[in-house]
């Protein structure tokens, strides 16, 4: 289930918008990239505000950050938001 959409500024990037599932797992990313993204997890989600940068846990990439800023996060009725535990840099 989608929990929030995270839309994202563009610049130059392969995509502009996130679905993550309540656990900051990422569900799809739009247009480009999804194949790449999918199943990573977005470790501050819940705390996201306009103007900040994603912190992730990647499945095909190490840790990181995009240096994309978040433009707007829509969160979904029904679906809990929770923040990620990480456990030894593994989330």
């Amino acid at each position: 289930m989608i929990a929030a959409t995270i839309h994202l500024e563009k610049q130059g990037q392969f995509f502009t918008e996130i679905d993550v599932d309540g656990d900051g797992v990422v569900v799809a990313v739009r247009p480009q990239l999804e194949w790449f993204w999918k199943n990573a997890k977005l470790v501050n989600v819940p705390a996201l505000r306009p103007g900040d940068d994603i912190c992730y846990h990647g499945i095909r990439t190490r840790a990181g950050g995009l240096a994309e800023p978040v433009i707007r996060k829509m969160l979904y009725r029904g679906a809990p938001l929770r923040a990620a535990r990480i456990v030894r840099g593994v989330g």
